[in-house]
């Protein structure tokens, strides 16, 4: 879905085609947006007291996160 999106954009001349250079660092930051976006959907759960779907989107955000850690790990550059 998220590549979906940047194709939209790229075909409306919004941002510019990607090169292979830039690609992956415009694919893993556009993820990782999408991921910390996830948390306006937890804050708005937390007011309306809806904890069931909160503690839900709080798991499947952790999730997507350790598998965008896992996939782009090497890019990170961490001292461990």
């Amino acid at each position: 879905m998220v590549g979906g999106v940047t194709e939209m954009f790229e075909a409306s001349g919004a941002i510019d085609e990607t090169t292979s250079s830039i690609s992956g660092r415009r694919s893993r930051t556009t993820y990782l947006i999408a991921i910390c976006l996830n948390i306006i959907g937890i804050n708005y759960f937390k007011r309306l007291n809806w904890y069931e779907a909160q503690r839900g989107t709080v798991v499947g955000t952790f999730i997507c996160a350790v598998i965008w850690i896992y996939v782009f790990y090497e890019a990170l550059d961490l001292p461990f």
